[in-house]
């Protein structure tokens, strides 16, 4: 039995430390649950973050205008502009264009630095429905650019747009 209880006791301690990595961020009006171990650098657009091995994160959110109509080619734009951007750092490692569960559309690429520069250009872009962009990148020297990538995707599941009260202006039909 003291066995049992050791195993729960180190099980749930474990859970707790995974639970407490995550941290709810505001990229100005683009909220998610973010890995931790970064600091803010800048609360201000664009957001400004430090990683734990030094990365750079910076977040900017554009709001679309009531007035406009959304662009409904602006995700196939995005994808090549964030292509061509990852290609002129480096070699693109990963590439994905997905759906995410509050009906946004992420587009994301990660890039690996060849030479001397060894680093990596990870970047997300997420389109809402409404016409709203945020544009996240992340940089980092040494380090591998696809494990980066696979570390940071999920966060963006948990992505949701607020309004700068904290509620949600954008909702999942």
């Amino acid at each position: 039995m003291k066995f049992v209880r050791t195993v729960l006791v180190v099980l749930g301690s474990c859970c707790l430390a995974a639970a407490a990595q995550a941290q709810e961020l505001y990229f100005g009006h683009l909220a998610m649950q973010w890995p931790g171990g970064y600091t803010v650098v800048r609360p201000a657009e664009p957001v400004l973050l430090r990683g734990p091995q030094a990365q750079e994160v910076a977040a900017s959110v554009y709001l679309a205008s009531a007035d406009e109509p959304p662009d409904p080619n602006f995700a196939d734009r995005s994808v090549r502009l964030v292509r061509s951007a990852a290609a002129s750092h480096g070699r693109v490692v990963r590439t994905t264009r997905s759906v995410l569960p509050d009906g946004s559309t992420l587009v994301a690429a990660a890039s690996q630095a060849r030479g001397a520069a060894r680093g990596y250009l990870l970047q997300f872009t997420v389109l809402a429905a409404a016409g709203h962009v945020g544009y996240v990148t992340v940089q980092g020297r040494g380090g591998d650019a696809a494990v980066e990538f696979r570390r940071l995707l999920p966060a963006f599941q948990s992505v949701r747009w607020v309004d700068m009260a904290g509620g949600v202006i954008i909702a999942h039909e």
